[in-house]
């Protein structure tokens, strides 16, 4: 039903020109002919949008009952009439119990681009017929200053219907003037026996994330006989920004009597959605029949975690020391800010350390972000399979992901070589080696093993080692050499625990001290080195002993000297093989003759093969004595110090065809005197003490079998034997017989 309402006539002054006598029937025909223009479906559409009707009207059920427009008029200077219209009205109505009717009035302006406003008439009795007795009678409103309160606090104004004339017998109608637009009130609502169709949807709720979607199905149905074809119109509240979309895949669904029809709602959004609750309201119009369904849409935020496994995902603790996955975010509708967090399990107190760079983000709905988790180790991180917990937390929403590392267990091994030994003929047959274990995120014990050559024997201090991640610890391995040739031998150290295995070479230089005799010398050399002939140069020689007493052996000094000179010295082959030597010492000899022997005693030196140099110092048998031969860059310096009378002989600077002195040499020879070798005098026992060679104590090289001992012999006869290196770092060595020639 569409009315539409004429303005009362005012009167006003009067114009040159009067109005024509049918200019009533000039405003209807304008009206009709501009009202045939109205797209009522866009109007009942735009009223049922309307926030504040949706508001006032919600929990009521209200129906479509008419559209009506209010127009103005006015006279031109012509006398001809200028109509005006000012508004659109639809009315939505309720029957109350008591039979009157409640009224809503949606105003909209008249290109139906706004509403105006919305008002309540309550209590609307029904209208009796319009008196039509006069045919130039036209139904115009006039206001009712009376208000009442209307649904939502406002104040709505009740209007009555009075028949006006113009013309003969009513108001006169002038040029120029103009008509005040009223309302009029409504009938009240169709009968339930009127056509009609219904209304529903099958989901009225829908929630999900950003990115989701869902469907309603729309349901029309023929009432009380309705036939005609139903537009659909869905419009979504709020409706800016990034907001879903909700086609249907129908617009339109013509009905006949009794049938029904569908349309299917499609609700989707994307990433970018804004995250909130929107209403979805779906209009169906059919010619003056109108209704509507609301679907609630909550679009809620959410983030969207993914984390790379770790490279390396499995690893020995601290090696490398961090470990590290590839964090990607991006936001399902969510504006906020989002934090990145994570936790080992098991939970220890030296697990893994966990950091992410960056670890806070912005996000807008639909954008992305990435980090990078770290996993740290050291060598005190314990070994397990961890399980590391990514979370991110924004805004009402929190998305976890986990990825999985495995932290090895292994430790290191080493050890330290022992001093040379002996093998088992003299000096030191046994040395220890410290086996040094380092736990790399090993907790638990490290049981070790050897498997020493033939003739060596090994034992460890402590076995097994307890070790804890990051510890160190040690074992002392006892290592002893039996009767075995000198050589380098190599000893296997295996440590385990459960399925690791390390292993270190531990190698053992076996020297034998060697034996041997000499017609001229008794005494031992010495060297730095288990090789020989030796790779160290010597530097020092320096012994002690009391000048012996010399006597004529029973096989004669008759006509021939009898000489044993103690020295210590320098030389570049053992024994002086190759022809040279340098030491510094004493000369103990007699001479005899058919009138008597005589002695002598000197303080010596001598760079052989040149001849010896006698000191001018005093010397007598028992006399304490000392001596030292240096080799200094290239020279040699000797030094003899009669500590009896503290007189002393040096000779410094002095150079020699000989090599590089790599061996020291101690104890008694049978010098050259007159170009030839003197015999051997008799003498007691002599002991060479505060033995020194190079920086070492020879006892110390003796110990690790650096030492030749030389005992003299001549013509199968046993002279001089030499004793063993006493512990006092001295060793002597005495006289048996003088055979020698």
């Amino acid at each position: 039903m569409i009315l539409y309402v004429l303005p009362v006539a005012v009167p006003a002054a009067v114009s040159p020109t009067a109005p024509s006598s049918n200019y009533l029937d000039e405003i209807q025909n304008q009206i009709r002919s501009r009202v045939s223009s109205l797209d009522t479906v866009k109007a009942i559409g735009l009223a049922a949008q309307s926030s504040v009707f949706q508001s006032m009207s919600r929990g009521y059920g209200y129906t479509f009952n008419s559209i009506f427009n209010t127009w103005s008029y006015s006279f031109n200077p012509d006398g001809s009439v200028a109509v005006a219209w000012k508004d659109v009205d639809v009315v939505y109505s309720l029957r109350n119990a008591n039979g009157s009717t409640t009224n809503f009035v949606v105003k909209e302006d008249p290109n139906l681009s706004s509403v105006i406003n919305v008002t309540v008439q309550k209590d609307v009795a029904q209208p009796s017929p319009v008196d039509g007795s006069s045919s130039t009678a036209i139904q115009v409103p006039f206001t009712d200053t009376s208000s009442q309160a209307a649904l939502g606090g406002e104040t709505s104004t009740q209007a009555g219907i009075q028949p006006i004339v113009c013309g003969p017998g009513g108001p006169q109608c002038t040029v120029g003037e103009s008509a005040t637009v009223a309302r009029t009130n409504l009938a009240a609502p169709v009968a339930p026996s009127t056509p009609d169709f219904s209304m529903s949807a099958s989901q009225t709720q829908m929630s999900f994330t950003a990115g989701g979607s869902g469907t309603s199905t729309i349901t029309l149905g023929s009432l009380n006989g309705f036939v005609g074809t139903i537009a659909l119109v869905p419009s979504i509240s709020p409706s800016t920004g990034q907001i879903p979309a909700y086609p249907l895949n129908v617009t339109s669904i013509t009905l006949t009597s009794g049938a029904s029809g569908s349309s299917t709602l499609s609700v989707s959004t994307s990433v970018s959605t804004v995250a909130q609750t929107y209403t979805i309201t779906l209009t169906a119009v059919s010619g003056t029949l109108i209704h509507s369904v609301s679907v609630t849409v909550n679009v809620q935020a959410d983030i969207l975690l993914s984390a790379a496994t770790p490279s390396p995902s499995s690893f020995v603790a601290g090696n490398p020391p961090t470990s590290s996955s590839g964090i990607s975010l991006q936001s399902l509708g969510l504006t906020g800010s989002v934090t990145l967090s994570a936790s080992a399990s098991p939970s220890l107190s030296n697990g893994p350390g966990l950091s992410f760079n960056p670890s806070t983000f912005s996000m807008t709905p639909g954008s992305s972000a990435s980090s990078t988790l770290s996993i740290s180790t050291t060598a005190s991180t314990q070994s397990n399979t961890y399980v590391i917990t990514i979370t991110a937390t924004g805004p009402g929403v929190a998305r976890s992901v986990s990825v999985t590392v495995n932290v090895l267990a292994d430790f290191q091994i080493s050890a330290s070589n022992p001093p040379n030994l002996a093998g088992g003929n003299s000096g030191t047959t046994s040395g220890t080696s410290t086996i040094t274990l380092s736990s790399i995120g090993l907790s638990g014990s490290i049981t070790l093993s050897a498997n020493p050559p033939g003739g060596i024997s090994t034992s460890f201090g402590t076995n097994p080692v307890s070790m804890s991640p990051g510890s160190s610890g040690s074992s002392v391995m006892t290592i002893s050499v039996g009767s075995v040739a000198s050589g380098t031998y190599t000893i296997t150290v295996t440590g385990t625990s459960g399925s690791l295995s390390h292993s270190v070479n531990v190698n053992v230089n076996v020297c034998n001290n060697g034996v041997t005799s000499s017609s001229v010398f008794a005494g031992y050399t010495f060297r730095l080195a288990c090789n020989y002939p030796g790779s160290i140069t010597v530097t020092n020689a320096v012994g002690t002993w009391s000048v012996p007493s010399v006597n004529q052996p029973p096989n004669s000094c008759s006509n021939t000297h009898c000489d044993l000179t103690v020295a210590v010295g320098l030389e570049h082959l053992d024994g002086g093989s190759d022809g040279y030597q340098v030491v510094a010492g004493s000369d103990s000899g007699l001479y005899c003759t058919i009138f008597g022997c005589s002695w002598y005693y000197h303080a010596i030196y001598d760079l052989y093969p040149s001849a010896s140099v006698q000191c001018s110092i005093t010397v007598n048998p028992g006399d304490s004595l000392f001596s030292q031969v240096q080799y200094v860059n290239g020279a040699y310096n000797l030094f003899i110090d009669n500590n009896s009378n503290g007189q002393a002989c040096s000779a410094n600077g002095q150079t020699t065809a000989m090599g590089t002195p790599y061996f020291g040499v101690y104890g008694g020879f049978r010098p050259i005197v007159g170009g030839s070798t003197a015999r051997l005098p008799q003498f007691g026992t002599v002991r060479i003490a505060s033995c020194t060679v190079g920086p070492s104590q020879c006892l110390t090289e003796y110990n690790q079998g650096f030492s030749v001992r030389y005992d003299m012999w001549s013509g199968g006869n046993h002279d001089v034997s030499v004793g063993l290196m006493a512990s006092d770092n001295s060793f002597s060595f005495s006289w048996l017989t003088s055979s020698g020639t």
